[in-house]
């Protein structure tokens, strides 16, 4: 019997903190220089500050310090058991028991996975007036969405685990899915509150595969690979990943359509009666002493005009006014005859901005109804310098319970947050995404009566996964899409005359010069965070052992980045031309379906896997804050579709270079599966 060797704490620590130091260094490689560039190119070339910088920092921190802790936990629990449940169900249960357990399983972990938690935090930015089918789906009733992409991914590890059991090609199963998401995308474009929705139905499927459900699914893979010998051993496990990015797509705008017809989500918002508008809570909730002047000022400016006008009461005003006044009025409002409504643009000529008070007051609007005003009467705003944003906020001795709350929601609609609440709610986030899988996978591997980890160990894997998950939430919510939205408000600055978010009156660069520069931005945004992925250097070692050398590392990895900076950067490009996203999102996908067929079957699972895999937990939101950014200035849709565009190019990129590369080698000479 081996006897038990006693350490003392320093030893301890000489054995644990090289280990720790290890983990969290992989992640400060991943975040931090994706936030460098970031910074660097908003001090450089948009010429501006940062703002909220302490927050900022720990936010940064608590991002890289989370996920090196929740990869930890996801390592140590799930993982092991995950192996061995794949390798053993498969030997003592039916086909159909194994096919349950890999709905289930697939359903469950997708829960957990932290970057579908960041589609529901982009949510808050998007106005109901504007899409209501997509608030629902995003913050009104996000369940519908969280239940629909689970079912999908459920669906997929199915079929996927059907294809290892019975030795299907990949082509046959993934090419009617493609074209099924394509044909329903089309019939949904129809439709205008369906069609704000397509960009978020794509993107579920480009974020979903994530560090929970790639580790846990490839176990399942391999273990049935291995118990049905149905596949080659060089390929077990491949295509799994890419089922699980197409199908939620179908699933979420088949959502769409049954929410829509049946009126569950989408409806206009019902207005409420005097007696229903005027009960307001006569608590004052607690607000912040003092709020950072140069980021919550530029936000605060642009409510000193009404968002909305009442068109009964303004259509004939408008009506009556001379030329000179009516082009003023019509250069920041859009009257819709057909709606019967006025509402302000999201962009408008300095000399609108400057003039337009006056001329509304004149007609009679009163200018303390506006939400400037209101938020007046709780915070004392003093402005020592326009340009350079300086100044103070601070909080008035004395308001009423009604105002406090008002101005609450007004700060929170702005990006402000308790930090206690805040913190709570990520704790309660984190710990309802990866318990299920969590209890699921435990239960099922007692079930079986299998030897797993150390019931010590299960525990600390747990509480590390949930750990990890809030220092992720709480510091993607402070930090990183704090980050992404400052640059995403400030990028219009390189190519509009008027920015609604600053106190310029003239871009920094020409039109065309700007948005060059965006793009670029936006490209090198993408093929650099791509890079720096190490699970992605993984896997493309992993390519180029299964090709037998063919498809080399530096070239899968360049393949894929330059892939996902393409995307990234013609995702950008539809939001600056206000390009319809059918016309970059569908072409790409009509063509993946073409070079799909004609592909060899090893290259159809590399292709379909390494696209999947690009779109990471720290660069995810970054591009969901900066898109929502940029589409909110710019007026050109709701921001998403971006990420699905930064899929979409990778898969391309490697089946030209698979059809390319199989005309080099005979096919004799390569892995077939």
């Amino acid at each position: 019997m081996l006897e038990r060797v006693r350490l003392s704490m320093i030893e301890k620590s000489r054995l644990i903190l090289p280990y720790a130091y290890h983990n969290i260094k992989e992640q400060f490689i991943v975040v931090v220089p994706v936030c460098l560039y970031i910074v660097f190119f908003q001090l450089t070339v948009l010429q501006y500050g940062l703002g909220q910088v302490a927050a900022l920092l720990l936010g940064i921190i608590l991002v890289f310090v989370g996920l090196a802790f929740f990869l930890e936990g996801i390592r140590i629990g799930p993982v092991p058991i995950g192996e061995i449940v794949g390798n053993t169900l498969p030997k003592k249960h039916s086909a159909l028991i194994v096919l349950i357990f890999a709905f289930f399983l697939g359903l469950l972990a997708s829960f957990g996975e932290p970057v579908l938690g960041t589609l529901q935090m982009a949510g808050a930015h998007i106005k109901r007036e504007h899409a209501p089918l997509l608030y629902d789906l995003l913050v009104g009733k996000p369940m519908y969405l969280v239940l629909t992409v689970g079912l999908g991914v459920g669906i997929a590890c199915l079929i996927g685990t059907m294809r290892f059991l019975y030795g299907w090609s990949l082509k046959v199963i993934i090419l009617p899915l493609v074209l099924l998401g394509i044909i329903l995308t089309v019939i949904a474009a129809n439709t205008p509150i369906l069609a704000s929705a397509i960009g978020l139905a794509w993107d579920t499927g480009a974020v979903i595969v994530g560090p929970v459900l790639c580790p846990l699914v490839l176990a399942l893979g391999v273990g049935v690979c291995r118990a049905s010998g149905k596949t080659s051993p060089t390929l077990a496990g491949f295509g799994m990943v890419g089922l699980i990015s197409v199908v939620p797509i179908a699933a979420v705008v088949i959502l769409t359509f049954t929410l829509y017809s049946t009126g569950l989500a989408g409806q206009p918002e019902v207005a409420k009666t005097e007696s229903q508008s005027s009960e307001v809570v006569e608590v004052a909730p607690s607000l912040p002493a003092e709020i950072e002047f140069a980021s919550f000022y530029p936000k605060l400016r642009v409510l000193s005009l009404p968002s909305s006008l009442d068109y009964a009461l303004w259509e004939p005003k408008i009506g009556g006014l001379e030329t000179a006044n009516k082009e003023l009025f019509l250069a920041a409002y859009e009257v819709d005859e057909h709606e019967k409504s006025i509402s302000q643009l999201p962009r408008m000529t300095p000399q609108a901005r400057h003039s337009l008070p006056a001329l509304l007051e004149s007609l009679g609007f009163d200018p303390a109804s506006t939400a400037l005003a209101q938020f007046e009467k709780v915070y004392r705003i003093t402005v020592i310098d326009e340009a350079k944003l300086t100044g103070t906020i601070v909080l008035l001795p004395t308001f009423t319970p009604h105002d406090a709350v008002q101005a609450r929601a007004l700060l929170t609609s702005m990006g402000w947050t308790d930090n206690l609440p805040l913190f709570f709610d990520s704790f309660v986030l984190g710990a309802r995404a990866i318990l299920p899988i969590f209890l699921f996978l435990f239960i099922v591997m007692v079930l079986l009566k299998q030897q797993g980890p150390p019931l010590f160990q299960i525990f600390v894997s747990l509480a590390f996964a949930i750990i990890g998950l809030t220092f992720f939430f709480f510091g993607l919510s402070i930090g990183l899409g704090t980050l992404g939205n400052q640059i995403g408000d400030r990028l219009p600055a390189a190519f509009l005359d008027y920015v609604p978010l600053f106190p310029f009156d003239l871009s920094l660069f020409s039109t065309d010069v700007g948005k060059v520069i965006v793009i670029l931005f936006a490209l090198v945004l993408g093929y650099g965070a791509t890079l720096a992925e190490p699970a992605f250097n993984v896997l493309g070692q992993q390519v180029e052992d299964v090709t037998q050398g063919s498809f080399k590392k530096s070239l899968f990895s360049q393949a894929v980045a330059l892939g996902v900076g393409v995307g990234a950067a013609l995702g950008i490009m539809s939001l600056l031309y206000d390009i319809n996203l059918l016309y970059l999102l569908l072409p790409p996908y009509v063509l993946l379906a073409i070079l799909t067929f004609f592909n060899r079957e090893i290259f159809v699972n590399i292709a379909w896997d390494g696209g999947a895999v690009t779109t990471g937990p720290v660069t995810v939101p970054l591009k969901l804050a900066i898109g929502l950014s940029l589409s909110t200035a710019t007026g050109a849709g709701e921001g998403f579709g971006v990420l699905a565009l930064a899929s979409a190019y990778p898969v391309l990129n490697i089946l030209l270079l698979g059809i390319f590369l199989s005309a080099r080698k005979p096919k004799e000479e390569m892995v077939e599966a």
